[in-house]
Parts: C-alpha cells; sequence; structure tokens
C-alpha cells in the first residue's frame, strides 16, 4: 500500500484484541492517537497513559477532522464511526492493512496457526531480543514482563501474530512465516476445513521469493499446506525426518526439560512453560533462529529466562497446597493441551478446571469436539456462556453443557454460579489434596482468577 498515511490515527474498538498492540506501536513512533471503545479495560488505561485519547462511546464526534481510520472485523459495518468515516471520504484501513503497513521496510516474521501463535510469538520476540537484535512485536496477549502486547526497538526485525479468525493472515507477504497448527476453528467465517486450508497455503505462498517456511510437521494438515509451498521450508516436530525434531520433553513442576536437534545442532534446555505444545512452540522458536543464523546455544539458553505472556497457563497463585493458572483457550485443541500439559508437570495433583464457554456459534460448530476435550481434568465446574454480543441460543445452557462434557469427557462436570458472593464458599471447598486449580476461556473468566487469590493473599495477612 502507499506510504500515505496520515500522521493522526484514530482506531474503532481500541481496546480491542491486536488493536492495542497496533495502537501502542503507532505512539512510539510518532502518531497522534485516539480510539473509541464501549467500556474501560486496563488496555485502554494503559493506553491513555501512553498519551492517546479515549472515547467510551461510538459517535460522530470523537473521529478527528483530518485522519486515517484503523478498524478490526469486531467492527459492525454498520459502526456509526466506520460510516461517519466513510461518508467523510477519510482513509479507512482494516487492522490487517495497517499492520502490513507498519511492517514496511522491516524484515517481517508472521506467525499464523490455530494454536500457538502468541506464545511462539513472543518466545521468538525474548530470544532474538537477549540476542541483541532490537525486535519489534506486535501480538494478541500481553507480555508480562513489559505489561503490553508490543514492544518498538531500533533493529530490523519486526515480528507479528497474525489473525485466522477473518482470513486476514493473508494480507501480509513475510521474510520468515511460520505456521504451527491447522485445525476446525471459526466456522462462522470458514465454510469448512478445505476452505481453513486454502487460506492457511495462501499465507505461506506470499512469503518473499527469497523467504522461508517454518510449519509444525508432525500436524497432517500442516504437512499438506506446507507441501503446496514450493520455496525454502524448514520444517518442525518429533517426526524423524524434520529439520528441528524434539527429542525430549521431561515436565516437572510447572517447567519442562526439552532435548531437540535443531538441524545438525543438538540443545538441551528448561523451558519455564508447561506442556509438549510449548516445546513445539520453542523448537519453531530456535527454527528461526538457525535461519537468521544466530547462535542456538545462546538462543536455547535464553529461552529459560523467559516470562511468559498473560492469559497463556499464567500461573497466578502458587502454595504447596495449590496453584491457580489462567488461560485464554477456548477452542478443543487448545483446551486439550493446556490441561494435559497441567496433568503431566503436576500428576499427582487434583486438576479443577473452571471453564467458561465462549460464544454460541463456536459452541454449535464444534460441539462434540469441544466436550471430549476436558478428559484430562479431575472436576469441571461450567459458568454462564461468554456470548460476546451473539444471540443466546436456548438449546445452550451451562447445565447442558456440563451434562454433555461429563458423558463425553468421562469426569465429574456441572454448572456453577461464581459471583464475587460465592467465591469464598467454593474456596472452603476445595479438595484437602494438592489441588491445580485452572480457569479457562476467552471471556472474563480471569477476573474470577484474580479475585480468588486476592482472597487468599488477605488470608495471609
Amino acid at each position: 500500500m502507499s506510504n500515505n498515511i496520515n500522521s493522526i490515527l484514530h482506531f474503532i474498538g481500541i481496546g480491542g484484541s491486536g488493536m492495542t498492540a497496533l495502537a501502542e506501536i503507532s505512539i512510539a513512533r510518532g502518531y497522534t492517537v485516539s480510539g473509541s471503545d464501549i467500556t474501560p479495560s486496563s488496555k485502554t488505561k494503559r493506553l491513555k497513559k501512553l498519551g492517546a485519547t479515549i472515547f467510551y462511546s461510538h459517535t460522530p464526534e470523537n473521529i478527528p477532522t483530518s485522519c486515517t481510520v484503523i478498524y478490526s472485523s469486531a467492527i459492525d459495518e454498520q459502526n456509526v464511526e466506520l460510516l461517519t468515516a466513510k461518508k467523510r471520504s477519510l482513509q479507512v484501513l482494516h487492522r490487517s492493512t495497517y499492520l502490513a503497513y507498519l511492517m514496511q521496510g522491516k524484515f517481517a516474521i508472521t506467525v499464523a496457526g490455530t494454536h500457538g501463535k502468541t506464545t511462539t510469538t513472543a518466545l521468538l520476540f525474548h530470544v532474538l531480543k537477549s540476542l541483541g537484535r532490537k525486535p519489534s512485536v506486535a501480538l494478541g496477549g500481553d507480555l508480562i514482563e513489559f505489561n503490553s502486547s508490543s514492544y518498538t526497538d531500533s533493529g530490523d526485525i519486526f515480528i507479528a501474530e497474525t489473525d485466522e479468525s477473518d482470513g486476514s493472515l493473508v494480507a501480509y507477504q513475510a521474510n520468515i512465516g511460520i505456521l504451527t497448527d491447522i485445525g476446525n476453528d471459526h466456522l462462522d467465517f470458514f465454510y469448512d476445513l478445505p476452505s481453513i486450508k486454502s487460506t492457511y497455503s495462501q499465507y505461506l505462498n506470499q512469503i518473499q521469493p527469497d523467504g522461508a517456511a517454518v510449519t509444525f510437521w508432525d500436524s497432517s494438515h500442516c504437512r499438506e499446506v506446507s507441501l503446496t509451498f514450493s520455496g525454502n521450508r524448514m520444517a518442525y516436530g518429533s517426526t524423524i525426518g524434520t529439520n528441528s525434531r524434539l527429542l525430549s520433553y521431561r515436565p516437572y513442576k510447572g517447567q519442562t526439560r526439552i532435548e531437540a536437534v535443531i538441524e545438525h545442532t543438538k540443545i538441551s534446555c528448561t523451558l519455564p512453560l508447561i506442556g509438549k505444545h510449548n516445546a513445539m512452540n520453542a523448537l519453531a522458536t530456535l527454527s528461526v533462529v538457525h535461519l537468521l543464523g544466530e547462535d542456538l546455544r545462546a538462543a536455547s539458553n535464553a529461552l529459560s529466562t523467559f516470562k511468559g505472556v498473560e492469559r497463556r497457563c499464567h500461573l497466578l497463585y502458587s502454595s504447596p497446597q495449590l496453584k491457580i493458572y489462567d488461560d485464554y483457550a477456548h477452542n478443543p485443541g487448545k483446551i486439550n493441551a493446556c490441561i494435559k500439559g497441567l496433568k503431566d508437570s503436576w500428576p499427582t495433583h487434583h486438576i479443577i478446571t473452571i471453564f467458561e464457554p465462549h460464544r454460541y456459534s463456536r459452541l454449535k460448530t464444534m460441539y462434540n469436539e469441544l466436550l471430549g476435550s476436558f478428559c484430562f481434568s479431575n472436576q469441571v465446574f461450567v459458568t454462564h456462556i461468554f456470548s460476546a454480543g451473539e444471540n443466546m441460543s436456548d438449546n445452550l445452557s451451562p447445565e447442558t453443557i456440563a451434562s454433555d462434557i461429563q458423558r463425553l469427557s468421562k469426569t465429574s462436570a456441572t454448572s456453577i454460579d461464581l459471583h464475587e458472593s460465592h467465591l469464598e464458599l467454593f474456596m472452603e471447598n476445595l479438595p484437602e489434596t494438592p489441588t491445580v486449580l485452572l480457569t479457562l476461556g476467552a471471556g472474563k473468566i480471569n477476573q474470577v482468577a484474580k479475585k480468588m487469590v486476592e482472597l487468599l493473599n488477605e488470608e495471609k495477612k
């Protein structure tokens, strides 16, 4: 696209996932930033501190007279600010188009996939920063180390998490494109699995001719799509013949010890994350390090100092008796991988999952697969459904979902009302055995986890 971007930017839905990072980067680059959202959040408050003007409403008056307007697919076409911007003939850009603009002139590394995008993006940023490459990054979760979903530095590398939910991952022409996994999700947008694969194939085939693809070879869907890419390809996984191969991983008390071969270099490291899926995310990271010609052993050492990403199996509380984790997982693959990772890491602990179902459309399109993904949890409690603005479905309720989880996952499951007044009673009735408590979902369930931690800390005073 042209370089003709106004120095004044207005973001519709500025507190949304992915939008916040772009606003932060824009402020760091010297743009004047304003934005609108419906309710205050930690993200909008942070942006305000950085210098953005924030409106908690959507009205025509919010939009500057002259500006470029940025919006995401979460914004309805009839949004009054979007309609006003078009009526005024202002430059209006989808967030993916603007992100592609921000990457111009940089060595672009993009991360795509149904699972693992945010953590892989964050791991790669952390490692390259540790190696002195001074990268910039934009991702869909907050880096715990910086309390931010972005970081801007002076190096030539820009790492970005892509978004498959609206197909916009095809907006980029990366120097290196990572593909972490492919599975059924966002079937409210995609017609079926073949259409999902077709989009990922297009993503890979838009990599620069002299670039490279880093793809997960243990997934048959990823292999199929990767074989449509004729450029330089680096496969990773546990399969014999991969360029980067996981030899072993040993989970232990919230960490994972991994051994791997990256091309012909054997490495070992302790990863401060749980689960085989995160061992694979680390392998993707080291594959990129190899392609960049950086020191693999220094990179594997850097992995051990990774602070993590909020809401990605984030340990919020730890005592010998109780661990509280919070995770954003909301589709079957993510849910299963998270719970299994906790079970592997804490095999003698009782695993309790508090699950907040996300979107009626997602529940309908992958219901049976979702119900079977809780099998590694000893107990499941199902809260209200986070609708994300969708219309209620008469045949879906927490009670129905819990009953069906118990039937298909063969684990104890029940519905629960976890309003603040009920939390103390819930905490008092936790098992006497060592327990891992996991809050799970893409809505507001993390607020329940934080309140639980507050209650526990008050008890210690």
